[in-house]
């Protein structure tokens, strides 16, 4: 009898763990489903993305992205650049959520539709003791077109474009000097030192907390 009490609080208890564990990992899905949602319809993304689907398991983040037709039309290096401002804007979201923040280094796939093309966008960690330290690449019905990869500081992860100017240039390099001589290369990163290097940034080009912040939106992150 005893006996028997034991196996069944122990059933009760496993029982209960893994309740918990679903609810759990649905709060995520329901927190991925409604950033989702939120950088659809943003002014970043919404002339292009017409339905947007997102999903968790196996430890990664998988969205399913229906695309407008002209995305076709794209080069290479921009279809890529679209899609790796949508999964940075994504990990920025996930960042600075209160509850999400743990998940901020998960594996990226975005499965894309575009007429009658598809396309699968991967971007994965490939040192998570890195702050950033990934590599993404592109494929074209299950063709490699396109791959890079980014590490803290060196610089070479900023979208510039046309409209970048020689002073949001100047900024964000100097930004990335100091990030790299900080946090070695991201390897020693607080997130004190987020703060610290901006108002260093600040204090030096003379400009507000709000400006560097839309400098490093618009650059790094694709925002409009």
């Amino acid at each position: 009898m005893k006996k028997f009490m034991c196996v069944k609080i122990g059933l009760m208890i496993s029982f209960l763990i893994l309740v918990f564990i679903c609810l759990y990992e649905n709060y995520h899905v329901r927190e991925f489903k409604k950033i989702t949602n939120e950088l659809t319809h943003s002014s970043s993304f919404k002339n292009i993305i017409e339905k947007a689907e997102s999903q968790y398991n196996n430890k990664t983040i998988k969205i399913t992205l229906t695309l407008d037709s002209k995305y076709n039309g794209y080069k290479t290096i921009e279809k890529f650049e679209f899609l790796e401002a949508f999964q940075r804007q994504f990990r920025y979201f996930i960042r600075n959520s209160k509850y999400l923040s743990q998940k901020q280094k998960e594996s990226i796939t975005l499965l894309v539709n575009a007429n009658t093309s598809t396309y699968t966008f991967t971007n994965i960690y490939l040192n998570k003791n890195r702050l950033y330290h990934s590599e993404s690449t592109l494929y074209k019905d299950k063709k490699k077109i396109y791959s890079n990869i980014y590490l803290s500081g060196t610089g070479n992860g900023y979208l510039f474009s046309s409209s970048t100017s020689e002073f949001e240039k100047e900024v964000l390099q100097y930004a990335s000097y100091l990030f790299r001589s900080l946090t070695k290369h991201g390897s020693d990163y607080y997130d004190d030192d987020t703060k610290m290097i901006a108002d260093i940034v600040t204090k030096k080009f003379n400009i507000s907390f709000n400006e560097y912040d839309a400098i490093y939106r618009k650059n790094y992150l694709g925002m409009q």
